[in-house]
């Protein structure tokens, strides 16, 4: 079979479609001299850099490029100079307006070829594409710095949570290393009191909202910090692909913010305690006082073998003891809140606290047939002032008793449940019970008394406010007339 007759091309034809595909390209397409002058520049000059191709003929190549990028250019051109493969990296080109345009291009040694004697290029033009690059790369370079110069802690999440990114300032944080976090749940660092707030504030940030929120961590070693995390979710082209924090240790803030408070706090105890001190003064102590001042001035008129003057020495001797009594209360109120400061804290087991009091009490409960019940696990103990403690439960029991309801029998329960911030201990009765409403801001004041018709001083519940404030704990009170009477007291120093 005879191959086929190729058709010979026209050499007119054969320029012109030449013509068409070298002047019609989308790329610069120009020959270079050996000594880099242009000898033929394509039509796309005009539409690439302004100029005519016969305005760049015979001109030099490296009279249009940047200075800072003419070596790398010369090297390129250098290389295929010798027939060695060399790719020209981008470079900026002069544009006849002034302005400078990014080439990328292609060179091939032609020579030796009778039909080109030069350097064939092919340039294009990418000045949006590298500045788009060099915004990129910017960007990129401010976000890792903020990421990782960053001097808070900086971390991002994946979808379920986990860590995806963290900075070097982790490990100061949580001592942990940026391995040992990838992959594991943000909330595996957190205590289990932030778990809760924790939990619904990642639903905000899941749903598209930016927050701040305070947590208590804990570290590797075991230990808590209070940290301040802002959160926000990340997007890309619409869709939620994580979110990223940054998280600050504020555990010296809250500690001075707590310390602040205390101090308010006992400041306003004190002041308190002023206004308790003033009132025994001017009521409880100056009466006695004025008492026995008259009944001195009285004893000195009197002839000493009369009823009037036994008498006289009577009321004289009653008043001293009454002054005496103010002045063992003031003593003890005083020592009260001095003990308060220095009284070295140890392990208190609630339950044995309990049976020591009732221990005491045990031939009045028997004489009133009172019930009792104890709920209290043996196991629950807490860093507190036994003395407090003891002192608390045994005031509450003691009014319990002496406040019981004439027309049924004492019922009377103490209970100890643990909380998120510590104990709960409630001691509850069904007794006579008080009307919240009339005494409610009058309760725990010194000498307010409530029952007339029992004996007492009215400085009991005082002193029960006063060592529960001691041992950094709140009461709350519940009562009712002829329904009973519940106190709570939260022990634990997170109750404060």
């Amino acid at each position: 079979m005879q191959p086929p007759v190729l058709k010979e091309i026209d050499q007119d034809y054969s320029r012109e479609f030449y013509r068409a595909v070298v002047g019609n390209s989308i790329d610069l397409i120009a020959v270079l001299s050996e000594e880099y002058a242009y000898t033929f520049v394509g039509e796309s000059v005009t539409a690439i850099l302004g100029y005519t191709p016969h305005e760049l003929l015979g001109q030099p190549a490296f009279a249009f490029i940047h200075p800072e990028d003419l070596a790398g250019v010369k090297e390129a051109l250098n290389r295929l100079l010798l027939f060695e493969p060399a790719q020209v990296p981008a470079f900026r080109f002069r544009h006849k307006s002034g302005e400078w345009r990014w080439l990328e291009g292609t060179g091939k040694n032609m020579l030796h070829d009778e039909h080109v004697r030069g350097i064939l290029t092919s340039s294009r033009d990418v000045t949006a594409a590298t500045q788009l690059a060099y915004e990129l790369d910017h960007h990129q370079a401010y976000y890792k710095s903020l990421f990782f110069e960053h001097p808070d802690t900086v971390f991002t999440l994946n979808l379920d949570g986990t860590f995806k990114k963290v900075n070097g300032h982790l490990h100061k944080l949580t001592g942990y290393d940026a391995h040992e976090l990838l992959d594991r749940p943000y909330y595996s660092l957190l205590h289990p009191d932030s778990l809760e707030t924790a939990a619904e504030a990642m639903k905000k940030v899941w749903a598209g909202q930016a927050l701040t929120q305070e947590v208590c961590l804990i570290t590797k070693e075991g230990e808590t910090s209070n940290v301040s995390v802002s959160i926000m979710p990340v997007y890309f082209r619409g869709e939620l692909q994580g979110a990223q924090g940054i998280a600050k240790d504020i555990t010296e803030t809250v500690k001075s913010q707590r310390l602040l408070i205390k101090l308010a706090d006992d400041v306003y105890k004190h002041n308190l305690d002023l206004q308790q001190f003033t009132y025994m003064i001017s009521h409880n102590l100056r009466a006695p006082v004025a008492n026995a001042l008259g009944l001195v001035q009285l004893v000195h008129r009197l002839p000493k073998e009369t009823a009037h003057y036994d008498a006289a020495l009577e009321k004289l001797h009653a008043s001293v003891e009454q002054l005496d009594t103010v002045v063992k209360d003031i003593n003890e109120i005083l020592s009260l809140r001095e003990d308060g400061r220095v009284t070295k804290r140890e392990n208190v087991y609630i339950s044995h606290v309990c049976q020591q009091v009732l221990d005491q009490f045990e031939h009045q409960i028997a004489l009133t047939g009172a019930q009792v019940q104890v709920e209290v696990d043996p196991s629950f103990r807490l860093m507190s002032i036994r003395s407090y403690l003891y002192s608390v439960l045994y005031n509450l029991i003691s009014n319990s008793l002496k406040y019981k309801s004439d027309f049924r029998q004492l019922e009377l329960s103490i209970k100890a449940e643990r909380d998120k911030r510590g104990y709960v201990l409630t001691v509850r009765d069904n007794g006579s019970g008080m009307d919240m409403h009339l005494v409610q801001h009058q309760l725990f004041q010194l000498y307010k008394r409530f029952h007339p018709n029992t004996h007492g001083k009215g400085i009991g519940l005082y002193l029960v406010k006063t060592q529960v404030q001691a041992l950094n704990g709140k009461i709350e009170v519940e009562s009712a007339p002829d329904q009973g009477t519940t106190f709570k007291i939260y022990l634990g120093a997170k109750h404060v």
